[in-house]
């Protein structure tokens, strides 16, 4: 794994549309291996190099556990998920709210898999 000082350094990579591009790299990598903790602690680590950037951050974060883990757990097809998610429209802001947590974010993470386990039984 990266540093975060690695990451820091990547920044200025111009293959990043942002800034912040290596982060939401190395988070897509934790994610995929559920290391939720450690994707808080580089998004803390982070947010102190770049508080402008928390609120990005956290945006993208939601997208990325969708994407990076869940999306590999096949727990709901594609058309599950978009009924679940109608059902359950607050488990992305639970992800973005405890994203610098390093309890919190495995927390909601586990909240919304057994959410989404739950739906599925039921379909």
């Amino acid at each position: 794994m990266r540093t975060i000082n690695e990451i820091i350094t990547d920044t200025k990579n111009t293959t990043y549309t942002s800034p912040s591009g290596p982060v939401l790299d190395i988070c897509r990598e934790l994610a995929t291996d559920a290391r939720f903790g450690e994707v808080a602690e580089v998004l803390v680590a982070w947010c102190k190099h770049a508080p402008h950037s928390e609120a990005f951050i956290r945006a993208r974060l939601p997208a990325i556990i969708l994407n990076s883990y869940l999306v590999n757990q096949d727990i709901l097809t594609f058309e599950q998920f978009i009924q679940w998610e109608k059902s359950s429209p607050d488990w992305a802001e639970s992800i973005e709210q405890q994203g610098l947590s390093v309890t919190g974010l495995p927390s909601a993470i586990a909240t919304v898999v057994n959410a989404m386990r739950q739906f599925s039984s039921h379909t």
